[in-house]
């Protein structure tokens, strides 16, 4: 167990890439006052700084880390003992033992966990879960696609989510983390986001992911694309070869393919209110600028008390990424009173349809076609063959 918590030492002080570890650092938690541990096994603690043992073997199934100024301190009992208090460094890491599962603030986690101290008077304590790529991918499934859809669309997920997950690690190797636990990045849940027969078909695709001209590939996925993906280049300002707009005709079943929301006025100003544009009452909203498939990337808001020019995908934030699902969108103005915003999809649109990859998947399509018909020009390469070059 020292051996790993070694490695893991070297893993928070060195700027190691996918060749040089499978591990992956995932943002679970930041600017904490207080984290409730509850441990499966036994546990090694030890301060990165220095490697130095602050509890070895710790049996206590359950502690409280509790910031303490610029450094933390823990708080334990037991049935045979009271409640103890000591100090510990500003950080330190959580190491399982006999492959045990470790709990922070009630979720279950696979691999160590890195506590840190950021400093400061407000809550600032950061956790980081330090645990291999491939079972960080089983944490996030249940999240990002459905475990009951054809076995080859969730493949192609899979794939997909990997790579994202590398080339994170590869261009984040100086920060303290590669990923957020959350929409920020892919949404993992540790042990909770799991599912067995999801399990298998990360076994089938271990250490697969795409790659361009022998590079880890940026990519990005959807939910549904509305008929057509999106160019990076018109969501983000970015060329990126692999990420052109590409027809989908394998998404219109979808639930999310066609949808309608109604707003009033008032409604519109108060969430552009809370958003910092004071317009007052919403007199016209009309579309400015499009993609070349129909996105919305400029439109005009006229309020009663000025006017402001917004990008869709800003629009979307401000009225809710789950209000507006997209912004392939037109607007219709009933009245003063009343808009009526129609639309496709589901997402920025960038990259995989993960309806379409469904769909492609239920018309015979295995993963590897799905993959380089929405990341054209991009190959699936293996983390054990790359590292042996």
């Amino acid at each position: 167990m020292k051996c790993c918590g070694i490695l893991i030492f070297f893993l928070l002080i060195s700027q190691c890439t996918f060749s040089d570890s499978s591990f992956i650092r995932v943002r679970l938690y930041s600017n904490q006052s207080c984290l409730e541990v509850t441990c499966s096994d036994t546990v090694d603690i030890f301060d990165p700084g220095t490697a130095q043992d602050i509890a070895a073997g710790f049996l206590s199934t359950r502690f409280s880390i509790v910031q303490n100024g610029t450094s933390m301190k823990m708080v334990y009992s037991s049935d045979e003992s009271p409640t103890l208090c000591f100090n510990l460094p500003p950080e330190i890491v959580i190491e399982p033992g006999n492959s045990g599962k470790i709990s922070v603030n009630g979720n279950e986690y696979r691999g160590s966990i890195f506590v840190r101290n950021k400093g400061g008077d407000s809550p600032s304590i950061e956790v980081i879960n330090i645990l291999d790529i491939e079972d960080y991918i089983r944490g996030t499934i249940r999240s990002e696609i459905s475990p009951a859809w054809p076995q080859e669309a969730i493949k192609a997920h899979i794939v997909a989510a990997r790579t994202y997950a590398l080339y994170q690690m590869q261009n984040r190797k100086k920060e303290f983390f590669d990923v957020e636990a959350n929409v920020l990045s892919q949404v993992y849940q540790g042990c909770a986001g799991e599912d067995s027969a999801a399990d298998e078909l990360i076994r089938a695709t271990k250490g697969e992911f795409l790659t361009y001209r022998n590079e880890v590939a940026q990519v990005f996925y959807h939910s549904c694309c509305g008929g057509y993906t999106e160019d990076s280049l018109d969501v983000w300002g970015i060329s990126i070869p692999y990420l052109k707009s590409v027809r989908c005709p394998f998404c219109k079943d979808s639930p999310p393919f066609y949808w309608e929301r109604k707003f009033t006025s008032n409604e519109i100003q108060e969430m552009m209110k809370r958003n910092g544009l004071n317009l007052g009452s919403i007199i016209k909203i009309w579309i400015k600028r499009t993609s070349r498939t129909g996105r919305i990337m400029k439109l005009g808001i006229r309020g009663t008390d000025g006017e402001e020019e917004i990008t869709g995908e800003r629009f979307r934030r401000i009225m809710g990424y789950s209000v507006i699902p997209s912004t392939l969108f037109t607007i219709e103005q009933r009245s003063r009173e009343e808009f009526i915003f129609t639309g496709r999809g589901y997402g920025h649109g960038v990259g995989m349809c993960q309806w379409g990859a469904r769909g492609m998947a239920l018309s015979g399509y295995d993963y590897r076609e799905i993959l380089r018909y929405y990341y054209p020009g991009t190959k699936i390469n293996r983390m054990d063959v790359a590292n042996n070059r």
